[in-house]
């Protein structure tokens, strides 16, 4: 039986829809997620892309 990974890619949509949405979950977003969790380079840009608006606006992008 194989391993899920917990950050697939279905559920990093969902995640940064809604973090898009909830100021609470892009703040924690912003702090602690590390591009290393990510799957691949395009969610490391969208999570550096949330990341520094965040951290620039206080609010989501």
């Amino acid at each position: 039986m194989s391993a899920v990974n917990p950050l697939s890619a279905e559920f990093l949509y969902e995640l940064y829809a809604t973090a898009l949405r909830q100021e609470p979950l892009c703040a924690v977003l912003a702090r602690h997620m590390r591009k290393e969790y990510l799957p691949d380079r395009s969610f490391q840009q969208v999570q550096e892309a949330i990341a520094v608006h965040f951290k620039t606006y206080k609010t989501p992008p």
